[in-house]
């Protein structure tokens, strides 16, 4: 997958993070020559403000480690399989195990992709407001917003 960027890129894999969160973001920090720190692996705010969790990890300030394949836990089998056929490629580079049969690659199209990106856009939005302030809240979305538009 890296291959794109050539330089100034590491790869981490989710199941690795959320396994051993110090280990690989020890990994992280050295690569980006900076000192590590413990507290980098303990959240500020509970989990349950940046979206759903369950009752285990509702007031947890740890990387939750047992979210392995809870998607297919949370999703419904149409649901799944949309998101299957989004992602296929990076499951192919990554050996993810793909549930569904017969799935073929096709991507989000440009309107769905934009919805989603400013759906994200706004739910950003709020939780930077309520980390941040308003003033530095809408800086980073206005810096999000122009960054949408230049790449399109």
């Amino acid at each position: 997958m890296g291959l794109q960027f050539r330089v100034n890129y590491l790869e981490i894999n989710y199941e690795d993070l959320t396994h051993d969160p110090a280990t690989v973001l020890d990994t992280v920090t050295d690569w980006l020559q900076l000192e590590f720190l413990v507290k980098v692996t303990i959240l500020q705010n509970p989990a349950n403000n940046y979206g759903p969790v369950d009752s285990i990890t509702r007031s947890s300030l740890d990387i939750v480690s047992d979210n392995k394949e809870k998607y297919s836990r949370e999703l419904t089998r149409s649901q799944l399989e949309r998101l299957e056929e989004i992602v296929l490629p990076v499951c192919e580079d990554l050996d993810y195990k793909i549930v569904s049969d017969n799935i073929a690659y096709r991507p989000l199209g440009k309107i769905h992709r934009m919805s989603l990106e400013i759906a994200n856009l706004l739910s950003s939005t709020r939780i930077h407001i309520e980390d941040c302030g308003i003033k530095r809240g809408l800086q980073f979305s206005w810096e999000r917003l122009r960054m949408l538009f230049v790449r399109k």
